[in-house]
């Protein structure tokens, strides 16, 4: 089932790890295990971009096999202490070491934002290869939406990419995805939450947590609806080769 690793990118080997933030799982992976767990229960679910694995301490008991991919070697080894029921590799998501229609479900959480720019369609393709046919892509990543914008410095410092519904709806059907569920999640709390997140881990080097003031008011924004963020499931069509 696996083959051969390319090596990562350095861009990725420079992220740091820091246990403060990097070992429990946040909100965000708590409320997302909620959204995807009836698409992966008893499946076999590949995750690209899963970090230190937060996400697969929440979710590795309801699926049959569970791979985490990330190209930073240090996050890996971190995950590999922590979760030990789940297998992690070091690998990119644009050239992924498997075999085609290897899995059931494929999770790209926050990362087609930050792989290369104008590689979101090959990064897409190499999903439909792994996925089986009918396979289910589940998609999270932030919206063009004024405030997402203005809440994110790193779309500033860094061109972090936020994406249209039109433009997401455009990539998966260019591939050979159909979409299957389509909603918009997080608002003013929650990006409130990200940015001091973002400030205490960068900048203060101390963890600041106001979730409980904002507790209600981000909950809503994620079951009942929001703005910042786009949550996607699309399938694999089975006329693909």
């Amino acid at each position: 089932m696996i083959m051969p690793m390319r090596t990562p990118a350095s861009e990725a080997q420079r992220r740091k790890i820091d246990p403060s933030f990097d070992l429990l799982p946040t909100y965000g992976h708590k409320f997302i295990a909620k959204f995807i767990r009836p698409y992966i229960k008893s499946k076999k679910v590949l995750d690209i971009g899963c970090w230190t694995g937060q996400l697969e301490g929440l979710i590795q008991k309801d699926v049959t096999t569970l791979i985490g991919i990330e190209p930073n070697r240090e996050a890996v080894k971190f995950a590999k202490l922590c979760h030990p029921g789940t297998t992690f590799l070091v690998a990119s998501a644009d050239h992924l070491p498997f075999h085609n229609r290897s899995f059931d479900v494929v999770l790209l959480l926050d990362v087609l934002e930050h792989v290369p720019p104008n590689t979101e369609e090959i990064v897409l393709k190499e999903i439909c290869r792994i996925l089986k046919k009918g396979g289910i892509l589940i998609l999270t990543t932030p919206h063009t939406h004024w405030l997402s914008i203005a809440f994110d410095p790193a779309y500033f410092l860094i061109g972090h990419r936020h994406y249209k519904e039109q433009e997401i709806i455009n990539l998966l059907g260019r591939v050979g995805l159909s979409i299957q569920s389509f909603k918009r999640y997080g608002g003013i709390a929650h990006l409130t939450k990200c940015l001091i997140d973002i400030a205490s881990k960068h900048a203060f080097h101390k963890k600041i947590d106001i979730y409980p003031l904002l507790r209600d008011q981000i909950k809503r924004e994620f079951f009942l609806g929001g703005f910042a963020s786009l949550f996607v499931v699309a399938k694999r069509a089975n006329t693909i080769p």
